[in-house]
């Protein structure tokens, strides 16, 4: 096999790179979003804003939606620090496969953690493929060392790891097709990813930024490992639908009533269900708008990326006066040059004013209300920024 660059930028075109129908559309864009990953706000206040124009389009018919201009990993993970937890779902994959076989390889593709148990290490050839990396080492590689190896574990790899990283891959069809040629006869790709379609119906804009090249539907996925070779062998949607835990492999399945079930849910997804999404984040724009115009100190909780999205399409970062989140990578962050602290909820000093909290990660909305009822008084606001937005006075 050739040694294939796994950088290369694909031109702006109106042809979808998944379905590879000319079915491209105009979806929505926000002015200035900056292009780094949370823990890399560390630039002083007079530093340069690193902003781009997000500019995303989808595709009519394989329901993919694509940003524009892709951002290279060397810009988006400098200095990247990260905090997710591992995935239950591939920890136990793992130990099925382990099971079965008496050493096995695996391949872990992303800037994830490690999902090797120690007891286990002797029975696993362990290699991470991280983005985020500048110098490799016996375990860990740089993402784009990956086609190096082919030759090496040519059908040998027995799980192949890419829990929240397939959205991040850019040049993503030449990438599976070097996983499809290091996978064994019987070895499984994992992947754990967001369901754009859900969020998408949801008015979620907490997923858009420049780390996501790919926003996935389930047809968009089936189509796409479909070409190169690789087919589904189980899904499953967590977190009330905004993920999808998925598995891939080289033996072709049948499609199962559940499946069909929500292809079909897939295809109402015409012009107005993208419509509708921008319909509805210029109403809640207003809706936001009009509760900052009463004397209210202003407070976020939670400090992800997908949050700063948030802040910069209702334009709030002039009126946040402090972040709150449960696990701070960074202590501030700078919008717009305006430093904005970062810290837990215990260690909130509250002014003695009414206030609005806004839930900038509403996917753990149930998880963070129980910590916010006990520090809001009379007349406190709470809003959660989806759907219509859940707003609730105390």
């Amino acid at each position: 096999m050739v040694i294939m660059s796994l950088s290369t930028l694909i031109k702006n075109q109106n042809i979808c790179e998944i379905c590879e129908k000319k079915q491209l559309n105009s979806f929505f864009q926000i002015p200035s979003l900056p292009t780094l990953t949370i823990n890399n706000f560390k630039y002083t206040k007079s530093s340069k804003s690193s902003n781009k124009k997000f500019k995303v389009r989808y595709c009519s018919h394989c329901k993919v939606v694509i940003l524009d201009k892709k951002i290279k990993f060397n810009k988006l993970y400098k200095n990247f620090i990260n905090k997710q937890p591992q995935n239950n779902f591939i920890k136990s994959e793992i130990k099925k496969k382990l099971n079965q076989l008496k050493k096995i390889n695996i391949f872990n593709i992303g800037k994830n953690t490690d999902f090797i148990e120690k007891k286990d290490i002797k029975n696993i050839n362990y290699l991470k493929f991280d983005p985020t990396i500048t110098k490799e080492d016996s375990i860990n590689k740089k993402f784009h060392s990956l086609p190096k190896l082919v030759n090496k574990y040519r059908n040998k790899v027995d799980l192949i790891i890419l829990d929240n990283f397939i959205s991040n891959i850019i040049d993503i069809n030449k990438t599976l097709l070097i996983l499809k040629s290091l996978l064994s006869k019987n070895g499984k790709i994992l992947i754990y990813t967001n369901y754009s379609s859900f969020n998408i119906l949801r008015n979620d804009i907490n997923c858009f930024y420049h780390e996501h090249v790919h926003y996935f539907s389930l047809k968009s996925l089936l189509i796409l490992f479909k070409k190169n070779g690789l087919y589904l062998g189980k899904f499953k949607f967590l977190e009330e639908g905004a993920f999808m835990y998925l598995i891939f492999e080289k033996k072709q399945n049948f499609i199962n009533k559940n499946l069909r079930d929500k292809l079909n849910q897939e295809e109402s997804c015409d012009k107005n269900f993208y419509l509708n999404f921008k319909k509805n984040l210029k109403k809640n724009s207003t809706k936001i708008k009009n509760i900052l115009k009463e004397n209210y100190v202003l407070y976020g909780y939670g400090c992800s990326i997908g949050a700063i999205t948030s802040i910069i399409k209702y334009n709030l970062e002039e009126r946040i006066s402090m972040l709150i989140d449960d696990n701070p990578i960074v202590n501030n962050i700078y919008l717009n040059k305006k430093k904005i602290s970062i810290v837990k909820i215990n260690d909130v000093k509250f002014e003695n004013k009414r206030k609005i909290i806004v839930c900038l990660i509403p996917r753990h909305y149930k998880n963070i209300l129980p910590k916010i009822k006990k520090y809001m008084k009379k007349n406190d606001i709470l809003v959660n920024l989806v759907e219509d937005f859940s707003v609730q006075k105390f």
